[in-house]
């Protein structure tokens, strides 16, 4: 019963392709794009930053919206870029794969060479920094309302080293899960 269901399980995944080779599925429906989006661009950051720019433009309400939505603009091209490179070039790998596209035919051994740095740059430094960030935002989201809740001055958590730890210390359980 249990390798009849890994079995129909595997064939809803895999697609057999002509000359005998078998390759997944794409199957990003509407829902789970929107979800993909969600958690990869907007992140959260769009609860980080509107703070910080409002205390960069001294307090102004104006142009804080007219930076977000500059900023919104930028991502509304960003997103409509990723969609004319994936019709374009519908293949998986993602930057990876439009780098190899766009330079590999320039150069036999050079033209890999950006797909290869852009990859060893993401997963090295862009996706561990992106889950830093991620974290250390739900911590301080998390812990705000538990000291605000037991009435302890801003002054103590912005100074106070156990503050820091805990923050810390929340971050790295959150990552964990």
């Amino acid at each position: 019963m249990l390798k009849e269901n890994e079995k129909s399980m595997e064939t809803e995944r895999d697609e057999l392709r002509s000359d005998g080779t078998t390759r997944m599925k794409r199957q990003i429906g509407l829902i789970s794009g929107i979800a993909m989006i969600i958690g990869t661009i907007i992140g959260s950051g769009i609860f980080i930053t509107p703070t910080v720019i409002f205390q960069r433009v001294d307090g102004s309400v104006m142009m804080t919206l007219i930076i977000w939505v500059g900023a919104g603009v930028l991502s509304i091209l960003n997103g409509l870029t990723y969609c004319e490179l994936g019709t374009f070039l519908p293949r998986s790998g993602g930057d990876h794969a439009y780098l190899m596209a766009a330079f590999q035919p320039l150069h036999y051994f050079w033209g890999e060479y950006p797909a290869f740095v852009f990859a060893f740059i993401t997963i090295i430094l862009r996706r561990p920094a992106s889950m830093a960030i991620t974290c250390l935002s739900c911590s301080q989201y998390f812990i705000i309302p538990i000291l605000n809740g037991l009435r302890i001055s801003h002054t103590w958590k912005k100074n106070n080293q156990d503050y820091n730890t805990l923050h810390k210390l929340l971050a790295v359980s959150c990552a964990r899960n």
